[in-house]
């Protein structure tokens, strides 16, 4: 089985995700309507977006990602992506 931090590696490598030219093409969005949050993006935004879930997922509870204004191309909300756990009773 497939490690998440292979799965990293081998999207980073065949994708180039550390290019200028990937991060110029990527595009990422954080919209609302009045009855839900959407986050879409163009292949390599999703692509981005994955390849940060993944390594989220290899953090501490606690950590996260703010989708805002800074880090994507349309935001008419911030988001926060989080590692957690199910607290529990």
């Amino acid at each position: 089985m497939t490690t998440i931090q292979q799965a990293i590696q081998t999207l980073s490598s065949a994708e180039r995700t550390d290019t200028p030219e990937f991060a110029a093409a990527s595009y990422v969005e954080v919209r609302r309507n009045a009855h839900e949050v959407i986050l879409g993006g163009n292949r390599e935004g999703l692509l981005w977006l994955a390849l940060h879930c993944l390594k989220l997922a290899e953090q501490q509870r606690g950590s996260h990602l703010h989708l805002d204004t800074t880090g994507t191309d349309v935001c008419e909300c911030p988001l926060v992506i989080r590692h957690w756990t199910r607290d529990k009773n």
